[in-house]
């Protein structure tokens, strides 16, 4: 299925990327890879916005609720992020970091040719 891009208004293919939450899997390719359940919990945010990028407390609040977490939260999400893009190596997919907003980390997935 084709999108528009809300950038440019051209069309893109969603990523061949999905997460299985449930066994702390995604699959790349249609290839499951085993990770640790924050790295499954980041993907599944990054693919729910895409093409959009997402925030670092938009995934500590997906992470940990409204508790926001421990103090090393923003730490523990560029573990993840760091983690994920070792998985993605195997694609042609790479997480990006955006602009950052109000001190915070921003983080978009996109298509190694534009990297």
């Amino acid at each position: 299925m084709t999108h528009s891009c809300p950038y440019c208004g051209g069309p893109y293919d969603p990523p061949p990327l999905k997460t299985d939450l449930d066994r702390n899997r995604i699959y790349i390719n249609g290839h499951p890879v085993k990770v640790l359940p924050g790295v499954a919990e980041v993907l599944d945010v990054l693919l729910n916005d895409f093409p959009n990028s997402v925030t670092a407390t938009r995934l500590i609040d997906r992470l940990w609720g409204a508790t926001g977490g421990p103090d090393t939260a923003e730490n523990v999400v560029k573990v993840y992020i760091s983690k994920l893009r070792k998985c993605l190596e195997q694609s042609d997919w790479r997480v990006v970091n955006g602009r950052r907003t109000g001190g915070r980390s921003k983080y978009q997935l996109m298509k190694a040719d534009f990297v």
